[in-house]
């Protein structure tokens, strides 16, 4: 019988500032068994720049990340792997991100993450793959993790 796991992450990303963030969680409280995740997220208000698109990033034991700018001439491997993309949504002069759980496409591991420490980072779209360019706000992070088998 499938079991999910919700794994909530609460940043504290003030709005003023753009900052990758980490986390600590004890993975050994869930089953070592391959896993569907999939995610949401609701941000605060934050300011836009440039039209950013924030991509999120997190090292759940998916692997690095191929990410190609139209820019670059070769893939920058990111060394943590790939989440998905946020929606924005225009609210008062500023914006909010968020993302539901059928946004993006899940990701699939074939075990609990490996590290009780790990760190979301928050990307735009630049071609230098920048994270200064936007400022999100504080965030929530709903991780749900989906048994296999």
């Amino acid at each position: 019988m499938k079991k999910i796991y919700n794994i909530a992450l609460f940043s504290n990303v003030p709005a003023s500032a753009v900052t990758s963030e980490n986390f600590f969680f004890d993975w050994s409280q869930i089953e070592d068994v391959p896993y569907k995740i999939t995610f949401t997220f609701q941000s605060g208000g934050g300011v836009v720049v440039d039209d950013a698109i924030i991509t999120v990033f997190c090292d759940l034991g998916q692997g690095s990340t191929n990410c190609i700018a139209q820019s670059q001439t070769a893939p920058i491997n990111y060394r943590t792997g790939l989440l998905g993309s946020l929606m924005v949504m225009e609210i008062g002069v500023g914006f909010l991100w968020y993302a539901y759980m059928n946004t993006n496409p899940p990701i699939l591991i074939n075990h609990r993450p490996p590290s009780n420490n790990f760190t979301v980072h928050l990307h735009t779209n630049s071609p230098n793959f920048n994270v200064d360019s936007v400022s999100p706000g504080e965030y929530t992070l709903i991780l749900n993790f989906e048994t296999l088998e």
